[in-house]
């Protein structure tokens, strides 16, 4: 509005304000009209004290801490729900050996009812009267017949079918139908193993040749029908196949499936005695061993040495002992090193989840306590005879216990890995759940110690209580470590827990960067 006043002097109109103060008082309105000014430097929200304290909505929560936002009456459930489905999954992963040794028994008593099924067909009637005779064949490997008694059922399989039938033909003097004693099992796995092994390239056509006839003959003993003689492979051919075409391959198949798949030689009935029997053959001196790969003769036939036997070369096997004691000293030095941190740091490392790494620490110098007694001593320690297979099959008390021992925190200590590794993605991705209930952390905590005590022990008990399993021998050629004899018990009850172990804990790991990175 513009105002004005009149002059008394010549009568004109002035106004009060000039042209430019009118734009400026314009100016001054217009801005106070418009909407206050936005800040162009927003105050900094206080951040937590600590990586979990924060205040999630009411209404809302982050679910995993790296999902989509969820209601809580749906993520708090999903969280406990899952944290228990990966508890209750380790706990019956303990239980899978007694389960797979109550599931062989019960196998075992099945098929033991129903003889006539397989590859082996009862002769009805009398066997086809063909005759026995002496072995006249120019291979004294083809075999000789037995002092004992059988009883004749016809092989009626196709693996062995080639090498039977022509030592059938040879001993006995047989051309039709393969007959053999009815007291041999079924073809087992750990026979086709042996078998298909011998059919890597790596095996040399000597050893393939000789080393699969001679499991197929003493798998599957010859039976005369007419004398009820039973037909083995000789002493000697045994000798020739473990000692000298296929020595390595043998101990590797002793080591990997036990003594029971392949024989002792000095059971064999041997060529050079006259009556057919299986005296012992005391002359050694036409007999050349390989003393520098630990053989000796022994009552006519070459014997791996305890103590001296290795299945590598002597450069690589005093290698793997240096290496070994070196791996052992840093280790055990890391160990009590990380355990004097610990008592130094106890509010920091006896906490949870920190201890588990604790319990790990003290698992890893008693293994390496262990491991360095051996390597010490492991001629008196772990040989219980001078033979090597006699050694195998009776191993000594100190291979029973520490083998029993190594199995425990083996897998102990794997399972105080994993339980770090998944306590600490439980506070990652569950960070709600671990912040409202981090008052039973130490409840956690007793769970978890009780389940990695506890886990272990069904299948240590089984190796040392069940006859089937044979307790604990030697693992490696030389063994600073004894492990469970029966293979399938040293799978379920000790490699498969470890890896699935590993897997599980390698997940949650890449999970956490993963997370860490976000």
């Amino acid at each position: 509005m513009t105002m004005y006043f009149e002059a008394s002097v010549n009568s004109k109109r002035v106004p009060l304000l000039s042209e430019v103060e009118k734009k400026e008082v314009e100016l001054s309105h217009s801005v106070e009209d418009r909407d206050p000014p936005i800040a162009t430097n927003p105050p900094v929200e206080k951040k937590p004290d600590g990586a979990w304290h924060f205040k999630p909505s009411k209404d809302k929560i982050r679910f995993c801490g790296c999902c989509c936002m969820m209601p809580s009456k749906i993520a708090k459930p999903l969280e406990i729900i899952l944290l228990m489905l990966i508890l209750l999954f380790v706990v019956i992963m303990s239980f899978v050996p007694v389960a797979v040794h109550i599931s062989e028994e019960l196998s075992t008593n099945s098929s033991s009812l129903d003889t006539t099924n397989g590859s082996f067909h009862p002769v009805s009637g009398q066997c086809q009267g063909y005759g026995a005779r002496s072995s006249t064949c120019e291979d004294e490997s083809i075999g000789i017949a037995s002092n004992a008694s059988c009883v004749a059922v016809n092989y009626t399989g196709s693996t062995c079918k080639s090498y039977l039938q022509e030592w059938q033909s040879c001993a006995i003097g047989a051309t039709d139908g393969i007959y053999i004693n009815s007291s041999q099992k079924l073809m087992t796995s750990e026979v086709s193993f042996v078998l298909q092994a011998l059919q890597s390239s790596s095996v040399s056509e000597e050893c393939r040749s000789a080393g699969s006839e001679f499991v197929c003959q003493y798998s599957f003993p010859l039976c005369d029908c007419v004398t009820g003689k039973e037909y083995l492979p000789s002493r000697e051919f045994c000798n020739y196949v473990s000692t000298q075409v296929c020595s390595a391959e043998w101990q590797e198949a002793i080591s990997i499936l036990g003594q029971g798949v392949l024989p002792d030689c000095l059971e064999l009935p041997s060529t050079g005695d006259s009556d057919n029997s299986s005296s012992i053959i005391s002359n050694c001196s036409t007999i050349v061993c390989a003393e520098s790969d630990g053989f000796r003769c022994v009552n006519g036939s070459c014997r791996p040495q305890c103590g001296e036997f290795k299945t590598y070369s002597p450069r690589n096997a005093r290698t793997q002992q240096v290496t070994q004691l070196i791996a052992t000293i840093i280790s055990s030095s890391v160990g009590i090193l990380v355990l004097i941190v610990s008592v130094i740091r106890w509010r920091v490392m006896l906490s949870f989840p920190s201890i588990f790494l604790v319990y790990m620490t003290i698992g890893l110098c008693i293994l390496s306590i262990f491991i360095f007694v051996s390597i010490l001593d492991f001629k008196h320690l772990y040989c219980s005879s001078e033979d090597f297979l006699e050694a195998f099959n009776h191993p000594t008390t100190y291979c029973k216990v520490t083998g029993a021992i190594f199995h425990y925190f083996y897998l102990n200590m794997t399972l105080w890995w994993c339980f770090n590794v998944i306590s600490v993605f439980y506070k990652i991705m569950f960070p709600v759940f671990a912040k409202e209930h981090k008052e039973k952390d130490k409840f956690i905590h007793i769970v978890l110690l009780i389940l990695g005590i506890l886990i272990p022990i069904p299948g240590v008990i089984l190796a040392l209580t069940v006859n089937k399993y044979k307790s604990y021998t030697i693992f490696t050629f030389p063994s600073y470590v004894c492990v469970p004899r029966n293979p399938d018990l040293q799978y379920y009850a000790l490699l498969l827990p470890l890896n699935v172990l590993l897997g599980i804990g390698l997940f949650c790991l890449v999970l956490i960067f993963w997370r860490l990175q976000k």
